[in-house]
């Protein structure tokens, strides 16, 4: 009997990851229409926003059938999820330093307008009078406080991802309760960490679950932010290496549910 049951979910994670891509690539596109044609607030930066919003939705909602795979692969299998787990942390751990050293500040310093402030070090563009606790962040930040709440945050969301799978593989609860936990952490836990602070105007001082925090929320769906860049950025990612892992899994014969074929 061949292993053929193992890609079948395969190309859910694929159309996934595509759709991230483009979502990351119509949010250059607004941007780029933008910067050139300010203001932009007619008929096309509505249907950009409509599009961005279907993006979004699309890619939350495949994310259940997307672990699927996974799940099958983790199912009480301790080198799997040891492999899934050293693979998820280096790939994250890898991004989150990529983008503090390069993209944050950046980010931070453009993106900031009267409604979402990203806290950073330099001086705002607008004014500092206006940015509530930025003296307290910048301390904090100084001492790695935001980072360190950044890590525990990633920690939960891969306990919660990998645990129900190993414990009860791809069965449709555990998928479905692994999602609800995982969205609502990434909403809910970043405004009682204090990353995500909600004022009379929205304050970011985390790096990546403030940005989640707020495009999981309804409101931020049909906004073409400059949050919405990292949402995409992020899903491609985590996709893309899903798919990796769950491919590079099968063909070792390394899955448990892989029957191989005998000569």
């Amino acid at each position: 009997m061949k292993c053929t049951t193992q890609h079948r979910l395969s190309p859910v994670i694929l159309v996934a990851a595509i759709l991230s891509f483009v979502g990351t690539g119509v949010w250059a596109f607004h941007a780029f229409l933008t910067t050139v044609l300010s203001p932009f607030d007619g008929p096309l930066d509505i249907t950009i926003h409509v599009i961005m919003g279907i993006l979004k939705l699309t890619t939350i909602a495949v994310f259940p059938l997307a672990i699927g795979p996974l799940y099958k692969r983790l199912h009480r299998n301790s080198r799997n999820a040891t492999a899934f787990v050293l693979f998820f942390t280096i790939s994250y751990l890898s991004l989150w330093t990529l983008y503090l050293l390069l993209g944050r500040e950046l980010l931070a310093t453009y993106a900031s307008d009267s409604v979402v402030r990203f806290y950073y070090l330099r001086s705002p563009v607008l004014d500092e009078f206006h940015y509530i606790g930025l003296e307290e962040w910048r301390e904090d930040w100084a001492r790695l406080i935001p980072q360190a709440k950044e890590i525990l945050l990633m920690a939960i969301c891969l306990i919660t991802l990998v645990v129900p799978g190993y414990l009860f593989g791809p069965r449709r609860r555990a998928i479905v309760i692994s999602t609800l936990i995982l969205v609502l952490a990434c909403v809910i836990l970043p405004v009682v960490l204090g990353l995500v602070i909600w004022d009379y105007d929205t304050f970011l001082g985390g790096v990546f679950f403030d940005l989640l925090s707020l495009e999981l929320i309804p409101v931020f769906w049909w906004h073409a932010g400059p949050t919405s860049v990292v949402f995409f950025a992020l899903t491609t990612v985590f996709y893309s290496g899903l798919l990796i892992f769950c491919r590079t899994v099968a063909q070792d014969g390394t899955d448990k549910n892989c029957v191989q074929p005998t000569s």
